[in-house]
């Protein structure tokens, strides 16, 4: 999960899911070691799963939803 356009909402992803193209993720908040500040735009930590449990798709992957987002830029 990544926040990579400054979503107000915060780190979101594109799910593996072809019905659903993204979803926000559950990331933690800064009580714990790797968290969110802010929006969460520069939040690097392994949450891959949205709010709702689905799995996010790869930020260096284009299917099934593909993006303008460049996989160097958000590990």
């Amino acid at each position: 999960c990544r926040n990579p356009d400054g979503d107000r909402i915060g780190p979101w992803c594109y799910t593996t899911d072809p019905e659903r193209r993204y979803e926000s993720c559950n990331t933690p908040q800064c009580k714990d070691e790797v968290c969110i500040t802010c929006n969460g735009e520069d939040y690097r930590g392994q949450v891959d799963h949205t709010v709702t449990g689905k799995e996010c798709q790869r930020w260096d992957q284009q299917y099934p939803h593909q993006h303008i987002y460049q996989p160097e830029k958000y590990p």
